[in-house]
């Protein structure tokens, strides 16, 4: 009987410091769930505001900007089994050796 009396006792004692400990798991769990929501709307702020300035860019290159994205999609693709080098004129024929200078 003594011994079923201190395991009452004992699992009484480990209750009160079960409930006694849920409010500080309680808030560690809402800092870290406050934390993760400001990671969230900060991440948010940094892909509008990339998103302001790739319109920034596009709006400045204005009519330069067709003529770039027409001239990327002509380049081939990585892994598409072709060298992804620029095609260069044969040598000689750039003009910059007959003097002439970069367009």
């Amino acid at each position: 009987m003594k011994k079923l009396a201190i395991g009452c006792v004992g699992l009484l004692v480990l209750g009160i410091a079960g409930i006694a400990a849920v409010p500080y798991v309680l808030s560690c769990i809402s800092g870290t769930v406050t934390v993760a929501a400001e990671g969230f709307v900060a991440e948010r702020e940094q892909v509008e505001r990339l998103v302001e300035v790739q319109q920034a860019v596009r709006t400045r290159l204005g009519l330069r900007a067709a003529d770039l994205e027409r001239r990327a999609s002509q380049m081939p693709k990585p892994g598409g089994g072709q060298s992804a080098a620029p095609a260069y004129p044969p040598s000689g024929s750039s003009g910059l050796a007959r003097g002439e200078g970069p367009r």
